[in-house]
């Protein structure tokens, strides 16, 4: 397999993709090489399906796993608008069998979170995907004004004056 990354979308992006190529190597997989692209050409063939193998990052501003369990982790399938965010491979069945059946959209929040969590907990132990890090952003501004960057990490938040 060939890691795939972007080399401009977050810090250091092209460094961690040839780290991991490396480890996944010592690991005993055979990686055929690391190719990094700028992001506006990489996340093109990413969501194509285009890569075996590729690193991507995934963020939501959602206060439950529902969104990352349905985009990242569940099966693909356009219709239902489950695997979007992921390379099309089958894994966590288990977990496309509780996201077909609608069990995860429960209106119950007990029942809800009781089911987010053992789909979550599944998701993990299946290991399709490989959690890497959570990154932390960080603004700053000169004394006098104040950032209010969004959720998202866009960097073109509000700066203004201080009230």
């Amino acid at each position: 397999m060939t890691v795939h990354s972007s080399n401009n979308r977050f810090p250091n992006d092209s460094q961690l993709a040839q780290a991991l190529g490396q480890m996944f190597s010592r690991g005993g997989l055979k990686v055929n090489g690391v190719e990094v692209l700028p992001y506006n050409v990489y996340a093109p063939g990413a969501t194509a399906r285009k890569y075996s193998l590729f690193v991507f990052s995934y963020g939501s501003v959602a206060s439950s796993s529902l969104n990352g369990l349905s985009g990242v982790v569940a099966s693909y399938d356009k219709e239902a608008g489950t695997g979007l965010a992921q390379s099309g491979a089958v894994f966590q069945l288990r977990l496309r069998r509780d996201a077909e059946n609608k069990r995860l959209r429960n209106s119950d929040e007990a029942k809800r979170n009781k089911l987010l969590a053992y789909a979550t907990r599944v998701a993990m132990e299946d290991a399709g995907i490989l959690p890497l890090y959570w990154q932390k952003p960080y603004w700053a501004a000169r004394k006098g004004f104040v950032v209010d960057p969004d959720r998202g990490e866009s960097t073109g938040g509000a700066v203004c004056p201080a009230k």
